[in-house]
């Protein structure tokens, strides 16, 4: 049987992607980029969109896929050779209009999430050629950063299609983030003036509803000074988050840089706690339940295990997420592709790693006595500055 993989079906999602990758085409010139930064955004695009549909839509192509088995429409010797046939049938030109009259609103539904993900390319590429002076001035963007490169997809869409997305420049990488930045620059001065040099936040450049951050390279801590740093750093983060309200600060929002944890994603900062619905097991479970919500557990920075579908047992932390402690984590895949028996169903990984471990084994439990010595030591410094009124002034830009 021939292997296949799911990024080998591009072509099945080719005729969807088309115009909007067209539109962007003819688009992206008139954003000031350089020739080759339009190709390189047009790439990315291109490599997203189809991920993304054919996400989207695999579900359908599984589903025509047996029934054009069940209704003889195959008739190939044997299962991979049905399933090649089925794919010559479901390239031909025609093919998803075809389908019109089963599924009436995919194309619709299809034309406009491409749409919107093709605007937010061309979006992204005028402020790039925008902003380029200001990005030189990003540590690693280099004096005159030239795009080779975009990545877009690091998260979830917004708005229409807006995702992170990283750029490789000719002298490094920057991170595009469409969404204001102020929180990030305003948490940055912050620690400055606190002294907080155990820990830091990407230097950022800040545009009128987006920005433009800093690219965290992952790298293990060089011995066992650097690891007590980095975990002294985590017990800042801990302080900080008890006075700045922080949550959501998961495995994939804080980057073991050397001995420096630094926080990627800054928008959970000043998070409200929301009350407890009555879980029905007793006022025994729900005190307990309020108790955890104003605790550090809320942070997300500590270790726990998640109970939610798909992610039980997985601990999702910055401080844990420790390799070889994760359980294997089911996720819906499909099963017997290159077959016309191909299915959707589940299927078991393992759960991947984050750039959060400061090194290749971490081995968190020996270094409990730094993590709590770091909380112990700044929160210490920010209850003098409160009783010496210099904390709140501190706390005004944001």
């Amino acid at each position: 049987m021939t292997a296949v993989r799911t990024s080998d079906l591009g072509p099945l999602v080719a005729p969807l992607v088309g115009p909007a990758l067209d539109a962007a085409a003819a688009a992206l010139p008139g954003t000031g980029l350089r020739e080759a930064e339009c190709a390189a955004v047009h790439a990315g695009l291109a490599t997203v969109l189809r991920e993304t549909l054919l996400d989207k839509v695999i579900r359908v192509l599984v589903l025509e896929l047996n029934a054009a088995r069940v209704t003889g429409r195959l008739t190939a010797a044997d299962p991979a050779a049905r399933w090649d046939e089925w794919v010559e049938q479901a390239t031909r030109p025609g093919y998803w209009e075809s389908l019109d009259a089963r599924y009436p609103t995919l194309r619709p539904r299809v034309r406009q999430l491409a749409d919107g993900r093709c605007s937010a390319a061309v979006e992204l590429a005028r402020r790039f050629a925008a902003d380029r002076a200001a990005i030189a001035g990003l540590p690693g963007a280099g004096d005159e950063p030239e795009l080779t490169a975009v990545s877009f997809g690091a998260g979830d869409a917004h708005l229409g299609g807006r995702t992170v997305a990283l750029l490789t420049l000719t002298g490094g990488s920057v991170v595009h983030k469409p969404r204001p930045v102020a929180i990030d620059a305003a948490l940055a001065g912050f620690l400055a003036a606190i002294g907080g040099h155990r820990v830091r936040v990407p230097r950022v450049v800040d545009r009128d509803g987006y920005g433009w951050a800093e690219h965290i390279a992952h790298r293990h801590c060089a011995g066992d000074t650097e690891l007590r740093e980095f975990h002294e750093g985590l017990g800042h983060w801990l302080a900080l988050c008890a006075l700045l309200s922080g949550s959501d600060l998961h495995a994939e929002n804080l980057i073991a840089a050397g001995p420096t944890p630094v926080v990627v994603d800054c928008e959970t900062f000043f998070t409200p706690v929301p009350d407890a619905e009555p879980s029905g097991y007793g006022d025994a479970m729900d005190r307990a339940l309020r108790m955890l919500r104003g605790s550090a557990l809320r942070t997300g920075l500590l270790p726990g295990r998640g109970g939610g579908l798909g992610q039980r047992g997985v601990d999702l932390s910055a401080a844990g997420s420790l390799p070889g402690q994760q359980p294997p984590v089911e996720v819906p895949m499909v099963l017997g592709l290159g077959t016309d028996e191909a299915t959707v169903g589940r299927g078991v990984i393992d759960h991947p790693r984050a750039g959060n471990g400061p090194s290749e084994r971490p081995r968190l439990a020996e270094h409990w006595p730094a993590v709590l010595a770091g909380h112990a030591e700044l929160t210490a410094r920010l209850r003098r500055l409160d009783r010496a009124g210099h904390l709140e002034p501190l706390l005004a830009p944001f």
